[in-house]
């Protein structure tokens, strides 16, 4: 993969990665305070099943994107 290509990537992955947890946070707040779900509350037992996935998919998607739009070719000459 070329590095403009794969910095794209990884800045893909940076955004879709950071919305998502703010997104999946915010919902998670809202639906415990606002509706006072109990199965959103932290750390309950139906809080695993519904929301602990979307808490381990956005991490992993900016960890991918850390890692791919930090990544640099050793051999490149960055000497100007």
């Amino acid at each position: 993969m070329s590095d403009s290509r794969q910095e794209r990537v990884g800045r893909t992955f940076l955004i879709s990665g950071a919305f998502g947890l703010i997104a999946a946070l915010v919902t998670n707040l809202v639906a415990v305070m606002i509706f006072h779900k109990p199965s959103a509350a932290f750390f309950s037992p139906d809080w695993w099943s519904q929301w602990f996935p979307a808490y381990c998919v956005w991490p992993t998607f900016l960890i991918i994107g850390f890692a791919l739009s930090s990544r640099r070719d050793p051999r490149a000459d960055n000497r100007r």
